[in-house]
């Protein structure tokens, strides 16, 4: 049982970093081509930027893009590990207080078999 919760909230986690690091990525990278180009633009005097400030801003986007990407795919995997070891933890409680259950059914049958003897 408590493999089948490990394995649900691996794939959540999975699924949710996936979707948060391509969002950051995507944003932040847009955020810095869009200023890039916008300070081309500014530097030129109000021209149309040339090839190589689409070229540098294309080099931001990636480089920006990847580093708040790795960035938040680190804070989820803490995330998730967090996660895990609490679930974990719950399970075993779960186990214990069943193993604890057990155990005073095994005892009470003990006594009743002495009592017998």
């Amino acid at each position: 049982m408590v493999a089948a919760g490990i394995g649900f909230h691996l794939f959540n986690a999975l699924r949710r970093a996936f979707w948060r690091v391509l969002t950051w990525f995507f944003l932040t990278g847009l955020i810095a081509a869009v200023v890039t180009e916008l300070a081309g633009i500014f530097a030129t005097g109000g021209r149309l930027p040339t090839a190589l400030t689409h070229l540098v801003a294309l080099g931001l986007f990636l480089a920006v893009g990847y580093a708040a990407g790795m960035t938040v795919l680190v804070g989820e995997i803490f995330r998730s590990l967090l996660i895990l070891v609490r679930d974990i933890g719950q399970g075993l409680e779960r186990g214990v207080e069943e193993g604890g259950k057990l155990g005073g059914v095994v005892a009470r049958g003990m006594e009743r078999l002495e009592r017998r003897v």
